[in-house]
């Protein structure tokens, strides 16, 4: 696990850009979600006035990763 992290850390100084790291172990496959860019909140008024909340934009590259045989 920690040799994982520090393959991530490598790949966050290589591409100069904060990674936000997921691990999420399901059916023993870790999932590392690697956002390039957070989410955006676009704010449009409506007709009315109101203020209505956008769609919430996010991109990322999921990779898959084989389990640490322990």
């Amino acid at each position: 696990m920690n040799a994982l992290i520090a393959i991530l850390k490598y790949v966050e100084s290589k591409i100069k850009e904060k990674i936000y790291i997921e691990l999420l172990r399901s059916n023993k496959n870790f999932k590392a979600i690697i956002i390039k860019e957070r989410s955006i909140y676009s704010r449009q008024r409506t007709n009315g006035g109101q203020l209505q909340q956008g769609p919430s934009k996010k991109k990322g590259i999921t990779v898959m990763l084989d389990p640490v045989k322990a």
